[in-house]
């Protein structure tokens, strides 16, 4: 299994921010199957500061992969 995700955030307007990112995966039942299926996706979504002392952010993504599209809510960051 491996995995590899690039991400850009970008503050928007005061508390109002975004991020794009981009990731690549595979999971093998050996290492003769390794870089035959790899998995990638794609996204996009919007942050906003709970409050101007705190870094916590709601946000709001939606990914694309090669057979789903996913919407994510979540508070806080992922990394």
């Amino acid at each position: 299994m491996y995995a590899v995700q690039v991400e850009y955030r970008r503050r928007i307007w005061k508390r109002l921010g975004a991020a794009v990112f981009v990731g690549v995966g595979e999971i093998a039942p050996s290492l003769d199957g390794f870089f035959d299926n790899f998995l990638p996706g794609v996204g996009a979504g919007l942050r906003y500061q709970l409050t101007s002392q705190n870094p916590i952010n709601y946000r709001i993504d939606v990914a694309v992969g090669v057979n789903d599209v996913i919407f994510y809510f979540a508070v806080g960051e992922a990394f």
